[in-house]
């Protein structure tokens, strides 16, 4: 890689409302871009509704490297890949339900053209990210916060995603072993962030995943 250019804004319509978009374009390798929408509904002291919506499109250049593509055509790979999220908060209590979709004849990819390792910001994002070639995927999430047991900083995480519709291609790109491959995840996490004192606000994350793939696409991308 000899130049990356990377731009974006943020824009607070009010308290409720805020949009985002950045871009980001690395030579011989990709473009990228994404954009943001988060709304939040309070419906009464201690409840609110939060809806978010998050999308990405990548237009990957010859030189640029991509393991999940479903074509051998070196110009013309791109990814479009959204999510819509809604969260309920009341209490302690938070349950979010989110459903994502990704088109194009590659997946979501990262880590092999120097565009920030793993990141991604997308709802069914846990061990898996749910973002293979041609990927629906929906997630039930549930979390809660111990602050409400006298327990403050200590919360818990889980969660159960499902995909399907997942695009597998041969070796050599030349035609789909599968349009239908499938992949699972349960996730579970608790999590501690320090309240006071030197260490404040340095967090501990304990994690488990059971994860479970078609054997077509674990055997040629997961």
């Amino acid at each position: 890689m000899d130049k990356a250019i990377t731009w974006g804004a943020k824009y607070k319509v009010n308290d409720q409302l805020n949009a985002s978009y950045y871009g980001l374009d690395i030579k011989d390798r990709l473009k990228r871009h994404y954009v943001n929408t988060n709304f939040t509904q309070p419906l009464n002291e201690n409840s609110s509704l939060v809806y978010d919506f998050n999308a990405y499109h990548t237009k990957w250049d010859p030189e640029g490297n991509t393991y999940s593509e479903t074509t051998n055509d070196k110009n013309n790979r791109s990814n479009s890949i959204w999510a819509f999220s809604t969260t309920y908060n009341t209490g302690p209590h938070s349950v979010m339900l989110a459903y994502q979709q990704n088109t194009g004849n590659t997946g979501y990819d990262y880590n092999n053209n120097a565009d920030g390792g793993g990141s991604i910001v997308l709802p069914n994002s846990y061990l898996s990210d749910f973002a293979g070639a041609g990927e629906k995927s929906v997630n039930l999430q549930y979390s809660f916060d111990f602050g409400a047991l006298d327990i403050p900083g200590l919360t818990w995480t889980t969660a159960y995603a499902y995909g399907w519709d997942i695009d597998v291609a041969n070796a050599d790109r030349t035609q789909l072993i599968t349009d239908n491959a499938k992949e699972s995840e349960f996730f579970n996490q608790i999590k501690y962030t320090v309240q006071s004192g030197f260490a404040k606000d340095v967090s501990f994350r304990a994690r488990n995943y059971i994860y479970r793939a078609d054997a077509a696409y674990r055997d040629n991308y997961s």
